[in-house]
């Protein structure tokens, strides 16, 4: 068994385990997709600080070495941060300026929103479902929050629109972008609440930290601004060059006095003509927070695109340039070794062999014994054939606790030429298998998506099964590899973990922090000489 860590937010974001025969294929490793999450401030921007704000000092965990933290220090960085340091997540806003990179990376997952998921749309509704609502739209420490958007007018009381505006989602862009359409000479105030919303019951949820960026605040002259998008609520702000900010008694407001055609953006990575007009709010433990967008051009109707984290002040998140790199990386290699079967990396880097067979614990949160288990990981290691040197296997995979809001969750391995191919058994239920090259849903549920497909999984192994899980903003996947063909072929499972980033709790198991104290040793007479 193999588990290996892939590029990571907070301790970690992502960890693995991999099954594998030494004699027949080296390390599989499991990469996920690189986030990166570095924040540098270029001449093009400007940031400003309004508000000191005074936190609890606790215990908390840096990402990438996992190391505690408490209070207003600095986390040492990692390849994710392109090595720079970042705030601890218990430090206060006033401190973040003191570290190489201010971000609060552990919060980036609430800033990646998708608008796709419109439950309803009845802007101009006075009673019943009023508002846009859009069903999981941010996710925090694993959980889905909801946003929903309705007009208000000057004294906050919400208010249909009357026709002349609208606020529809563009499709075109996969759902990551909000467009607001406005007619010439119309002013609105819209309320942005974060919450979830249950059989028509809205609870309110705030979010300890999140990002919303406009674009394509481009209409104007030296004269007179055509658009102006103003707040009273934003903690933090960072804006391109050509929009310019005013702070009056209290509320912020941004207008472009440039004269511009700029090319509407498209994605989270913007163009430098795209960043010269787009401004970045953040916000501090806000259930809701009111935005007011006027349009006083000419042209017959004027639109405003809305997002979350763009390049405007995560640069890293665009292509680096070939000639380039933002900071130098060190010299040890991106991907452990694979040495012997067994072997561990856990969400703080460190590497064992795991040689205990039977049911353990992989993945345990909180790691706490006192507290209820928000998500549990056990799997099933087996010795490979009689041989007690011989290479170890994962053959089954459970997964439980109250994220899956009371589901249990079996992943068994089976060759899938087999007359007991690969399934899926939940809540105890009959087994259930993946059906043909289609993707197979086993669970489709707000909190819960679990789902199945045969992919190719490597030039060395054939096309297989796959196993993904998403509880929010963190993934479980399991990939099945088999040697050899029909009854007689033996199956194994890799298991990754991604997204464990943003927990601010301690991570248990063997991809955790647990340690290697439990993990056994090589039998004596299997070490070479």
């Amino acid at each position: 068994i193999l588990a290996q860590g892939s590029n990571s937010k907070s301790r970690s974001d992502s960890v693995s385990v991999i099954s594998s025969r030494s004699e027949l294929v080296s390390s599989f490793a499991m990469r996920l997709l690189l986030f990166l999450l570095s924040w540098t401030c270029s001449s093009s921007l400007r940031s400003a600080s309004r508000v000191s704000f005074g936190q609890e000092k606790r215990a908390s965990y840096c990402m990438g070495s996992g190391q505690s933290c408490s209070g207003d220090e600095c986390c040492p960085g990692f390849e994710n941060t392109w090595y720079k340091s970042f705030p601890c997540p218990e430090a206060g806003p006033q401190f973040y300026d003191q570290c190489e990179s201010p971000s609060r990376i552990d919060l980036y997952n609430a800033s990646v929103f998708t608008f796709n998921k419109v439950e309803y749309k009845n802007l101009d509704a006075t009673t019943g479902n009023v508002g846009m609502l859009m069903k999981e739209a941010s996710t925090y420490l694993g959980v889905s929050r909801d946003l929903l958007v309705y007009a208000v007018d000057d004294d906050g009381e919400q208010t249909p629109i009357n026709g002349t505006t609208d606020v529809w989602l563009d499709h075109d862009h996969d759902g990551t972008i909000l467009v607001l359409k406005m007619t010439t000479m119309t002013r609105i105030s819209l309320r942005f609440n974060w919450g979830v919303m249950e059989n028509g019951v809205w609870t309110p949820k705030s979010l300890p930290w999140l990002m919303l960026t406009f674009m394509d605040l481009d209409s104007g002259n030296p004269r007179k601004a055509m658009e102006t998008i103003s707040t009273p609520d934003a903690s933090r702000y960072s804006a391109g060059e050509d929009v310019t900010v005013t702070d009056t008694d209290g509320i912020i407001s941004f207008a472009c006095y440039v004269r511009g055609n700029v090319p509407n953006p498209t994605s989270s990575i913007l163009t430098e003509e795209q960043e010269r007009v787009a401004a970045s709010l953040e916000f501090e433990n806000k259930e809701h927070f009111t935005m007011t967008v006027e349009n006083v051009a000419t042209a017959l109707y004027r639109r405003v695109f809305f997002t979350g984290i763009t390049t405007l002040n995560w640069p890293e998140l665009g292509p680096s340039p070939a000639t380039q790199s933002p900071t130098p990386a060190p010299t040890a290699a991106q991907t452990p070794a694979a040495i012997g079967d067994p072997h561990i990396q856990t969400i703080t880097g460190m590497k064992f062999d795991l040689w205990k067979t039977g049911w353990s614990t992989f993945v345990k949160i909180p790691q706490s014994e006192e507290e209820s288990v928000k998500l549990l990981v056990r799997g099933d290691v087996r010795r490979y054939g009689r041989d007690p040197c011989a290479p170890s296997f994962l053959h089954q995979v459970h997964v439980n606790g109250t994220w899956l809001g009371g589901h249990a969750v079996i992943v068994r391995a089976g060759s899938l030429e087999s007359s007991d191919p690969m399934s899926v058994t939940i809540d105890g239920g009959e087994p259930l298998h993946l059906i043909g090259n289609s993707e197979t849903f086993f669970i489709d549920e707000s909190h819960l998506r679990l789902r199945g497909d045969i992919v190719p999984a490597s030039t060395e192994w054939g096309a297989d099964g796959r196993i993904r899980m998403n509880l929010g903003s963190t993934e479980l996947s399991i990939v099945q590899h088999t040697e050899g063909r029909g009854e007689a072929g033996n199956a194994m499972l890799d298991l990754s973990v991604a997204g464990l980033g943003g927990i601010m709790e301690p991570v248990g198991g063997w991809l955790g922090v647990d340690g290697p104290q439990l993990a056994g040793e090589r039998p004596i007479e299997c070490m070479e000489d």
